[in-house]
């Protein structure tokens, strides 16, 4: 149907902490191949279940569209999803869809072919994480920045973000480039460590 598009399906997975195989793949896949566009797929019956991978995924600052899978059944269950709002909430596309069926697919894809070639599209989201996080969070970010060491494709912010979940490989890639700034940076995630806890 979309001979200009090239799909990648990867695992299913609820994080991209690189905890389990499929979600090491899923993580250096999208940071390898910086794709144009990103489908992530949520179960319509639990939508707050995915909600921290989408986070993750709208944090590497590409576009992104939503399928809202499992349509049929959480409409059996009675679910009432507002499509309209929730695209608004994610400031990304929501289409709604039945896998099983092949329901709502072109329009999925369609959609992120849209936004893959639309340069508005890839607009940086800043999250706030509360007064207690967002200074430290901040300061991270300007150091490394400042130090010059982040030479991967996600957004630096969104390499702050990892060091402060604690996430083991980010924290040995800056060990590898900067061990002087690692400590600094370790000492200050220490400061709300319990915190984010």
């Amino acid at each position: 149907n979309h001979p200009e598009a090239t799909v990648t399906d990867l695992p299913g997975i609820y994080s991209l902490s690189p905890y389990t195989g499929e979600e090491v793949v899923s993580r250096q896949f999208i940071l390898d191949s910086q794709p144009d566009a990103v489908i992530d797929i949520i179960d319509a019956t639990n939508i707050e279940r995915n909600l921290y991978l989408t986070l993750q995924l709208m944090e590497l600052d590409r576009p992104m569209v939503i399928a809202l899978n499992m349509m049929d059944e959480a409409r059996k269950a009675g679910y009432q999803i507002d499509t309209a709002r929730l695209s608004r909430a994610l400031a990304s596309p929501v289409v709604e869809t039945v896998a099983r069926s092949g329901e709502g697919l072109d329009a999925a894809l369609s959609a992120a072919l849209e936004i893959g070639h639309s340069e508005s599209a890839r607009k940086g989201l800043r999250i706030s994480y509360g007064s207690d996080l967002d200074p430290v969070l901040g300061s991270m970010e300007r150091q490394i920045t400042e130090a010059g060491i982040w030479k991967g494709a996600a957004p630096v912010r969104w390499f702050a973000v990892k060091l402060l979940e604690g996430d083991a490989e980010a924290w040995s890639q800056l060990q590898a480039a900067d061990s002087r700034l690692e400590a600094v940076l370790r000492a200050e995630y220490n400061t709300v460590a319990a915190h984010i806890r």
